[in-house]
């Protein structure tokens, strides 16, 4: 019993198979998308519906073409610029070299300069031009900080001599004021405008 109970029984091995699905021999067709006009249409038999196109309306988009004429123009004067660099690349190192040590024997001459006037310098010179300058006073020739003191053009010629009228010191206080015959004209013309114009003018 032990012995038969041990022996089992082994089942033939049998592959399972998948159906695979064969495509279709002709592929559906896919049009645009139906209005719900189209949908109504049957239900009205053959009645003719006028189609209701939607109005022409603004795009209301920005247009960027203007801007990216730009860019593309900024890139690829980028891009040459880059391009010139790696091509010239030795040119551009000589002469920033050629600046900078020109630079450098600028400055050195400049300190050599100033360090010679340091050593040529005398304290007891310096005080004594010191002492002389405060000495010195400005004069009616020269002005405080030193300068010549020039004359002004009204000190050398007058108005008169200037333009050519006699010189004179009268004034004549009466220069605008009318004459007795300017007068009488005056009052000729006025009475002529009252009569010409005054009409015109509503009181």
């Amino acid at each position: 019993m032990i012995e038969k109970s041990r022996d089992f029984e082994t089942l033939p091995f049998v592959p399972k198979k998948f159906e695979v699905p064969s495509p279709p021999m002709s592929l559906p067709i896919v049009g645009p998308p139906r209005t719900f006009i189209d949908i109504l249409v049957p239900c009205f038999g053959g009645a003719e519906i006028p189609a209701l196109t939607p109005s022409p309306v603004e795009s209301h988009y920005k247009q960027y073409a203007h801007r990216m004429i730009r860019i593309r123009r900024r890139k690829i004067k980028k891009h040459w610029r880059m391009k010139r660099f790696r091509k010239r690349r030795a040119v551009y190192l000589r002469v920033h070299a050629e600046k900078k040590q020109k630079a450098e024997k600028f400055f050195l001459a400049k300190i050599n300069t100033i360090l010679h006037e340091g050593l040529q310098f005398n304290a007891e010179q310096y005080v004594r031009n010191v002492i002389e300058r405060a000495k010195w006073k400005p004069n009616e020739e020269r002005l405080p900080n030193g300068r010549i003191k020039l004359p002004h053009w009204t000190s050398l010629i007058s108005i008169e001599e200037l333009y050519g009228v006699k010189q004179s010191d009268y004034i004549d206080k009466r220069s605008c004021i009318a004459s007795p015959e300017e007068w009488s004209e005056i009052l000729k013309l006025k009475c002529k405008y009252q009569d010409t114009f005054g009409k015109l003018v509503k009181k």
